[in-house]
């Protein structure tokens, strides 16, 4: 005798119609993390998160990062001369002027109001402690003193008597 093979099974057949979509386990963590990273400050708050977090677990290396940085802009600053830095900060404002009007306005703004800041407190301390420092103006040439609207040379001339 020959074995018969063995009857195949009925194939099942889904009924026609749309598939059911899995929902995923963690759904309730996805939709608030997808709003959240919608938000246009979405990539800021991210960072200033990720910047503390660095600072917290590892402090001694972030204070070394720190310093490390300061000094390497100090050498950089020596290296190249205040002149060529003024003059790389210049060109760079200007291509942000030309590339974004409104956030080199901005930029304008802001380092007016940190150079008011540094100069109401260099005239809160003493004359001799602040004798050597100059605090650039940016643009904000009305409250400049009274002896820079008369040429200095003018001047040390009427002082001396040959002015005359």
């Amino acid at each position: 005798q020959i074995a018969q093979p063995a009857p195949k099974p009925a194939q099942q057949t889904a009924a026609p119609g749309p598939a059911t979509p899995c929902k995923p386990r963690f759904e309730w963590l996805l939709r608030p993390t997808r709003a959240f990273l919608r938000r246009p400050d979405a990539p800021r708050l991210l960072a200033i998160a990720v910047l503390v977090l660095f600072v917290l677990m590892m402090p001694g290396f972030s204070l070394f990062l720190l310093v490390l940085s300061l000094l390497v802009g100090l050498v950089l600053y020596l290296s190249f001369g205040p002149d060529r830095i003024e003059e790389m900060a210049k060109a760079w404002f200007q291509r942000l002027r030309a590339r974004d009007p409104a956030a080199a306005e901005k930029l304008w703004r802001r380092a007016t109001t940190v150079s008011n800041r540094i100069t109401a407190l260099t005239e809160r301390l003493p004359d001799r402690w602040t004798s050597g420092i100059q605090i650039p103006a940016f643009g904000n040439t009305a409250q400049r003193p009274e002896k820079f609207d008369t040429d200095p040379f003018d001047r040390l001339a009427k002082e001396t008597g040959q002015g005359d």
